[in-house]
């Protein structure tokens, strides 16, 4: 009672619970390994809030569409996810947590399958898109064709051969051929 309202002056905030949509960036170079779909279901997404939820508590939902633009300060694609039920007020989802508008969520998104690669510790392609090999002792120093990194991988296309050993250890000199000892 007793306040005025004028145009434009937000009165409420209306929010379907049928589904939410969740923006949520990617590095730009990792957007082709996921399914982004104009119209219907695309790659699985999982989320969590590790700091709200229980342990291991997460939902689950899919790529629904691909916002169109990059986000001008990180310069990540932005892409949208559709989680069914999201107040899980269904029988089905009674055990699972609420999404809170506005919370922050940790997306994880299955990606699509890699076939012929070798997936190394990305410690141990060095400089310049190379692996040291030992070949009979001998090291040698092999350009590879990296298909992607992940935060732990790289995974090989080319360069490599099923049975190669490769050094791990930090050399002190790296030439081309020089004497290798296995521990």
């Amino acid at each position: 009672i007793g306040s005025q309202v004028s145009t434009n002056d937000p009165l409420g905030h209306l929010v379907g619970v049928e589904k939410y949509w969740i923006e949520v960036e990617l590095p730009l170079d990792k957007r082709r390994w996921v399914d982004v779909p104009n119209d219907g279901q695309g790659s699985e997404v999982t989320v969590r809030n590790r700091t709200a939820w229980m342990p291991k508590q997460t939902r689950t939902g899919y790529l629904t569409g691909s916002i169109g633009a990059l986000n001008q300060k990180s310069r990540m694609a932005r892409v949208l996810a559709t989680i069914e039920d999201p107040l899980a007020r269904d029988e089905t989802n009674r055990d699972q947590p609420p999404l809170i508008i506005g919370e922050f969520l940790e997306v994880t998104i299955a990606g699509r399958e890699m076939k012929n690669v070798f997936r190394l510790d990305r410690n141990h392609v060095r400089a310049n898109d190379v692996v040291w090999v030992n070949k009979e002792g001998k090291l040698k120093i092999t350009p590879v064709e990296v298909l992607c990194r992940d935060v732990q991988y790289a995974y090989i296309t080319k360069g490599l051969s099923p049975g190669d050993t490769i050094v791990v250890t930090s050399l002190s000199r790296v030439v081309d051929g020089a004497d290798l000892q296995l521990r």
